[in-house]
């Protein structure tokens, strides 16, 4: 297909089928990789082949995730559409058996609430990769104003030997002057 919208491009539509399914894992509704390639019926290793990039999803394996999963075709194919998600009031079957299910077994959320929700998230990490990252650049801070600290209190008490010494040494001299000043008055 020689199409001018990239989007509709076969490394579009495997980045949209491997988002999908990176969704479906992310929101509890399969577990593995392997459960959704069963419920797709197709190989694992095939699979695992289509989720790493080195070969395009078929029609048939989009049919069966739009079927199986709900993930709206249009989205899948295109790009286009509100969710990746279909609402449905037709569920899909369950995987073990024939039976339809009556539980709708997908959360469908307000998307401005996931993305409040994912950059809630985000900032947290951010927030305790911060933490971590400064306790230790906090604690070699400290340790510097310790060794500074105890730099200038070692200088302070050279000065005051210092000092004592240089006292000492006054008194002695102004001793000296006295007693020649008192060996000559008389």
């Amino acid at each position: 297909m020689n199409s001018a919208n990239p989007n509709l491009g076969k490394e579009a539509i495997d980045n949209r089928f491997i988002r999908a399914v990176i969704a479906l894992m992310d929101t509890g509704i399969a577990t593995t990789q392997g459960e959704i390639a069963q419920a797709l019926g197709v190989k694992s290793a095939k699979f695992s082949e289509i989720m790493n990039g080195r070969m395009h999803v078929g029609v048939d394996m989009l049919s069966e995730l739009s079927e199986e999963y709900l993930v709206a075709p249009e989205w899948l194919l295109t790009g286009r559409g509100d969710s990746m998600f279909r609402p449905s009031s037709i569920l899909p079957r369950l995987i073990d058996s024939d039976e339809v299910q009556t539980a709708h077994p997908y959360n469908f959320e307000d998307d401005d609430e996931v993305m409040a929700q994912r950059v809630a998230k985000v900032e947290q990490e951010e927030k305790m990769d911060l933490e971590k990252n400064a306790a230790p650049a906090l604690m070699t801070l400290i340790a510097e104003k310790d060794k500074l600290l105890l730099q200038q209190a070692e200088e302070i008490g050279r000065l005051k030997a210092e000092l004592s010494e240089t006292k000492k040494h006054a008194e002695r001299l102004a001793a000296l002057v006295n007693t020649d000043s008192t060996a000559h008055v008389g």
